[in-house]
């Protein structure tokens, strides 16, 4: 009797360890291999591939894919693809892509790594995608643009690829903000028009950084690019019409490469062109403007086959900079020679006997331009101040303030313009020099002054801002402030001059001959008791 019970003691146990065993173990997920395809009735085909989807907008990847083919075929639109880091492994020997999407429309991708396929996600005749933070690596061209518009390329990675990102017979499409290395190629335009290629790193190309092919690849913007360590920066070939501006061209073979006939009209504009073998190189490409670029340490600044264009943008706003020029700034005006310096060198550059730069900048562009800042009132009560603070701006030798962009204006780098308040252009201390005046929130600056810690003395304001053309400038005045509450007059102490002044605009309001906006201690827009009493309730007090 006691051999059965143990024994069935020992079998229950047995089985009850099985059985937890048995429930314990949890299926493993496999990674996928063959094409995923997203039907036009949001269905996942095969059902049994790592994607999940709740709602038939957002699928979500939830382990990798691998597949000798297409890895996954998009036939649905207005969906978003979250590759949540996974990973889409293609075969580099089969003429596959990783994401496929034809004749689709508002599609989100994002998140998604895709190795070694001919093309990493392609798009065709395809609109309004935004395709975003997703890693390729190892094809033949990461992203692939087709006849396709209104698309945003963004925030994506691509290294060890053929091209990084292509774009044929598309127009009005944005590539912005993408990491480009190590590729045979960066960005190229061909046959595409109205792009935005903006703020991208491209870095250790053996061929182009950007290129732009053809008479169809015009009207596109290239801006706020950093091009590094390429064989040819930024490449153009019979592209007429385009705007290349504000990129950052360094330590290329070619800094820019302009080729044939057909390339145009073209506007180069405030790039920083440094440390190339050749800073611009020309073949028989002409009538193409460049002005406000620095040209620095480039062992040949410009060389020029069988090519005539222009070097500056007249004067007053000048032309290049250029490290190797020798000149002086002894005279100004259009002829150099008017009495005084203007920052720009009395004699020309010359690149050949057809290209010159007429008016060359004596320091690199932007110039920094000092303007004289004229802060009203000049004394501060921070806690019973007006609503607005006033500055004049005077920009002194060639330059205008109706040509400051106001949007750009920042008091201390830091508060922008009141836009509620009028933004006027005059002569309001009568000296002939025109001014721009123009209004700060006075609580927003009373809570930057505070921030620094001062209750009463000398406090330096700088009024900075930028020109239409880039140009900055910046200006600086000195404003007595107090933080005393009571200190009408800002002299560090409450005392019966506070009482007096306050006495004075008794009984007065915005617009009265006696309004005194410090005297408002409560600022309710009127003088009355209650700020007098507020000034006599902090009598004796000193900052």
């Amino acid at each position: 009797m006691y051999k059965k019970t143990v024994s069935g003691i020992m079998m229950t146990l047995l089985f009850i360890g099985i059985f937890s065993l048995a429930i314990s173990i949890k299926p493993t997920k496999s990674t996928r291999t063959g094409t995923v395809y997203i039907r036009a009735d949001g269905s996942i085909d095969p059902p049994d591939a790592p994607i999940i989807t709740y709602d038939n907008i957002t699928y979500t990847l939830i382990d990798n894919i691998t597949s000798s083919g297409d890895g996954i075929v998009i036939e649905r639109d207005n969906i978003v693809i979250n590759g949540a880091g996974y990973t889409i492994q293609g075969n580099k020997e089969s003429l596959c892509v990783g994401i496929r999407l034809l004749g689709r429309s508002n599609i989100t991708i994002k998140n998604i790594e895709i190795n070694n396929f001919t093309y990493g996600i392609y798009i065709e005749s395809c609109s309004n995608h935004d395709i975003i933070t997703n890693i390729v690596n190892g094809s033949a061209a990461g992203i692939y643009l087709k006849s396709s518009s209104y698309n945003n390329i963004h925030g994506n990675k691509i290294y060890k690829s053929g091209t990084g990102i292509v774009a044929s017979d598309s127009l009005n499409n944005n590539i912005t903000e993408n990491d480009l290395a190590i590729n045979s190629a960066g960005i190229c335009l061909d046959s595409s028009k109205n792009f935005i290629v903006k703020n991208n790193n491209i870095v250790g190309c053996s061929g182009y950084g950007i290129s732009l092919l053809g008479t169809e690849s015009y009207g596109n913007i290239i801006l706020g690019n950093n091009i590094t360590n390429n064989e040819r920066g930024i490449y153009l070939n019979c592209a007429p019409g385009n705007i290349i501006s504000a990129n950052n061209i360094a330590n290329n073979i070619y800094g820019m490469y302009f080729y044939y006939h057909y390339t145009y009209a073209n506007i180069v504009s405030r790039n920083y062109i440094t440390k190339n073998s050749f800073g611009v190189y020309l073949v028989r490409a002409e009538y193409n403007d460049f002005f406000h670029n620095n040209f620095i340490d480039n062992l040949w600044q410009v060389y020029s086959v069988i090519s005539t264009n222009c070097w500056e943008y007249g004067y007053p706003s000048g032309g290049n900079y250029w490290s190797d020029y020798t000149g002086v700034d002894l005279f100004s005006g259009p002829y150099q020679n008017e009495t005084g310096s203007d920052g720009i060198g009395d004699s020309p550059y010359v690149i050949d006997e057809d290209n010159v730069d007429r008016y060359p900048l004596m320091n690199p562009w932007p110039p920094i331009i000092n303007a004289t800042v004229d802060v009203k009132p000049d004394t501060l009560n921070l806690r019973s101040m007006p609503e607005l603070i006033t500055a004049h701006i005077e920009l002194r030798q060639r330059y205008n303030v109706s040509h400051i962009d106001v949007t750009t204006i920042l008091l201390d780098s830091t508060i922008p313009i009141d836009f509620d308040a009028p933004v006027l252009v005059g002569d309001y201390n009568n000296n002939t020099v025109p001014d721009l005046t123009i209004h700060f929130n006075c609580t927003k600056v009373a809570e930057f002054i505070f921030l620094k810690g001062i209750t009463y003395g000398n406090i330096t304001l700088e009024v900075s801002g930028r020109l239409y053309d880039g140009a900055i400038f910046t200006g600086i005045d000195v404003v007595l402030v107090s933080s005393l509450l009571g200190d009408v007059n800002v002299d560090g102490k409450v005392d019966i001059k506070d009482i007096a002044i306050t006495a004075e605009a008794f009984g007065s309001f915005p617009g009265h001959q006696r309004w005194n906006p410090q005297a408002d201690i409560n600022r309710d827009n009127k003088i009355d008791i209650t700020d007098i009493a507020l000034v006599c309730g902090n009598f004796g007090k000193q900052a």
